[in-house]
């Protein structure tokens, strides 16, 4: 199983500067981050199904514009994941 210390889901184009900038600080902090954008949402939630992925903290940025993201806001919170919105 792979651990990342922070998802970041979003999906506003207006998000992307903001949402990069932190996927870069995170980096150069040795944060591990994991960016989930509609192109892989369907995809992190399957391998979050099969145990692949685990995460430590949540950062929603997508549940209040697109539906699709509910499930994964569930699953998060499922598996005792903090929240951040």
């Amino acid at each position: 199983m792979q651990t990342y210390d922070l998802a970041i889901a979003w999906c506003w184009e207006y998000d992307s500067d903001f949402v990069q900038q932190i996927d870069a600080e995170c980096g150069r902090r040795k944060i591990l981050s994991y960016l989930i954008h509609p192109h892989n949402l369907f995809e992190t939630l399957q391998r979050m199904e099969k145990r692949e992925l685990r995460f430590k903290i949540f950062f929603d940025r997508a549940s209040d514009q697109e539906e699709a993201f509910d499930q994964l806001v569930a699953v998060m919170r499922d598996e005792g994941v903090k929240m951040i919105n």
